[in-house]
């Protein structure tokens, strides 16, 4: 079986123009060493699938997995990982801005055992890297690695790299633990093993073969509920973080809508109904986009969920109501603190009951 030396996992989508550059590239970079590679498409609709199997058929070191559900880099990039047959795993991009001749200089500490992972590092300071990146995306991996680095409480230049390898006995004890930080599962991995000896590799970010980058705000959005989630050592699911920020956005909603209708004359419990319903819809919105935008509902399925989820916040308003007032009445005189346990089972029944019936 081929690969018994080193496994290369590259999670795709919509890749299919880089999947032959990006073979050609291993052989030439990897002569000598027994690898195989794994390409684990999301079911791009490009035909990235069908390029892969294609080449898979006339050799036998390329691999391909297909995903059509639960998809999402993160998820792809541990399912790779976990079918690699080699000693040393390799995760890399497909679209050309890693380079395979990085690989033996990461394999290097590994097959030494200085290192239990190496990472190839970005110089986000270097002038270099503007044509290869957007002042945007450059300034949001700025401000993320210095979110990581304070929640690792590690001194590394780039924790969220995409491109690192790591031992595979030491995944496999660690795989269990991991979440779906989205694009980056090596700060997954970082936070979930804190024994793991790491040791970065500088490397030139190369500018994107062809395509279009998957990088944007939601990415952000879904590293920093994440990173709150692992401040509380991931006793708070990243995506209950992220359902309860956004409907913190619906009480700001809400009382903007509240006195647009008071001001238009309009009764307080029809205003207060129509803001209710207004933030609820939001919230909906939001989450839809958001906490749950690897299920997001498209199209027409969108009426009956929101129509499912107004009806799951009802129902949570009454318990809120309901719960609020039995532990005002049993169990303290604090309104403030009674309000907050509504609250907090409000948010928690909206949580299960939208995760189970909405998405």
């Amino acid at each position: 079986m081929s690969g018994r030396e080193l496994s290369v996992i590259v999670p795709v989508f919509n890749e299919a123009p880089n999947v032959g550059p990006m073979v050609a590239a291993l052989e030439g970079a990897l002569a000598g060493i027994d690898w195989e590679v794994i390409f684990v498409d999301d079911n791009s609709p490009d035909g990235t699938a069908g390029k892969v199997h294609d080449l898979a058929q006339r050799d036998s070191r390329i691999r391909l997995i297909v995903r059509v559900a639960d998809r999402g880099l993160a998820k792809s990039a541990i399912q790779g990982m976990l079918s690699g047959n080699g000693d040393v795993l390799v995760v890399m991009d497909g679209d050309g801005q890693h380079e395979p001749e990085i690989i033996r200089r990461l394999m290097q500490p590994l097959v030494d055992g200085t290192a239990d992972v190496a990472t190839a590092s970005r110089n986000l300071q270097e002038k270099q890297i503007a044509t290869s990146l957007s002042r945007r995306r450059v300034y949001l991996s700025q401000f993320g690695n210095l979110l990581c680095r304070m929640v690792l409480r590690r001194r590394l230049s780039d924790p969220l790299t995409g491109f690192f390898a790591i031992d595979r006995e030491r995944f496999i004890q660690l795989a269990d633990r991991l979440g779906d930080p989205g694009f980056k599962v090596l700060m997954d991995i970082l936070s979930a093993d804190r024994t793991l000896r790491v040791q970065e590799v500088p490397f030139a970010f190369g500018a994107r073969s062809q395509g279009e980058s998957k990088l944007d705000l939601f990415v952000a959005w879904q590293l920093l509920m994440f990173l709150v989630s692992r401040l509380t050592a991931g006793l708070i699911p990243a995506r209950f973080v992220s359902f309860a920020a956004v409907g913190l956005s619906g009480v700001a909603v809400h009382l903007v809508l509240l006195m647009l209708f008071l001001s238009a004359a309009a009764t307080f419990p029809v205003a207060q109904a129509l803001a209710a319903t207004g933030a609820a819809t939001s919230n909906f919105a939001f989450n839809n986009l958001l906490t749950f935008r690897d299920q997001r509902l498209r199209g027409w399925a969108i009426i009956p969920g929101l129509l499912k989820f107004l009806l799951v916040s009802s129902a949570g308003l009454f318990a809120n109501v309901a719960i609020a007032t039995l532990t005002l009445n049993h169990l303290t005189d604090y309104v403030i603190l009674a309000a907050l346990v509504g609250i907090a089972m409000d948010t928690v029944w909206k949580y299960v009951m939208s995760s189970r019936l909405v998405w």
